[in-house]
C-alpha cells in the first residue's frame, strides 16, 4: 500500500481504498485491513505491513490509500456452493 498514486509499476491492480483497522502483530509487522473504493465502502482486504514502513509513511485508521495487489499474492481457495 501507498499514500500517493504510483507510478509506472510490474504492479498493475492499483486501487483505491480506505484503512479501516490496525493491529500490532508483534515488534515488527502490522495487520492493515482495508476497505475498497474511495469511500472505503468497498470489500476488505488485509495487507501485512512492516512496522517501519507504517511509521515512516504515517499509516492510520481513516487514512486514504492505494493497494498494490499483486495477482499471485492470492491463494487458491477451495469454495464450494
Amino acid at each position: 500500500m501507498t499514500r500517493e498514486l504510483p507510478g509506472r509499476s510490474s504492479i498493475l491492480n492499483v486501487l483505491p481504498a480506505q484503512i479501516v483497522a490496525t493491529n500490532a502483530l508483534d515488534a515488527y509487522e502490522v495487520l492493515a485491513a482495508m476497505a475498497l473504493g474511495e469511500e472505503g465502502a468497498g470489500a476488505r482486504l488485509l495487507a501485512r505491513v512492516p512496522q517501519k514502513s507504517r511509521q515512516e509513511l504515517g499509516f492510520a485508521k481513516g487514512q486514504s490509500v492505494w493497494a498494490q495487489v499483486k495477482s499471485v499474492a492470492f491463494g487458491r481457495a477451495d469454495v464450494r456452493e
